[in-house]
């Protein structure tokens, strides 16, 4: 049974709480997500849709979903396979030795290949940059948490 939310003030608290606190400034499709399980009111997709549009925090926040294309530049090939990682190798080496971390290597000019953890990055980088904005400071252990509800 959906709660309806008859009044515009009691529609901006609802919009506001759940845009800034429970979904952290995700966008359009997660508040309305949580939004329309619980709670009702006429017009509420286009409330959702205009309160998120006009963020000050999301517009100056947010990244470009179609930012410009780069011509990359040519880098010197290397002689046999996974020869060259970084040019910091060994420091790399060291430190996944140390962390016991196993690398992954994803295909090269393929986003998909490593997609999941791409996005993730995009996630925690987002939320970071809105709650720095708001000057909410966490340990990147709680930041981590905030991303995983």
């Amino acid at each position: 049974m959906l709660e309806d939310i008859e009044t515009s003030d009691n529609q901006n608290e609802k919009l506001t709480l759940y845009h800034t606190t429970k979904t952290c400034h995700r966008g359009i499709n997660e508040i309305m997500v949580s939004l329309t399980l619980r709670f009702y009111w006429p017009k509420m997709i286009h409330d959702i849709e205009q309160f998120v549009n006009s963020c000050e925090i999301c517009q100056k926040n947010k990244y470009d979903s179609n930012p410009p294309i780069i011509k990359f530049k040519l880098t010197p090939t290397t002689s046999r396979p996974f020869e060259q990682i970084h040019a910091f190798e060994q420091l790399l080496e060291n430190f996944c030795k140390l962390y016991k971390i196993e690398l992954h290597y994803g295909t090269s000019k393929n986003s998909n290949s490593n997609s999941p953890v791409e996005r993730f990055h995009s996630t925690l980088i987002e939320h970071y940059r809105c709650l720095k904005s708001k000057n909410i400071r966490y340990t990147p252990e709680q930041l981590i948490w905030s991303v995983e509800e």
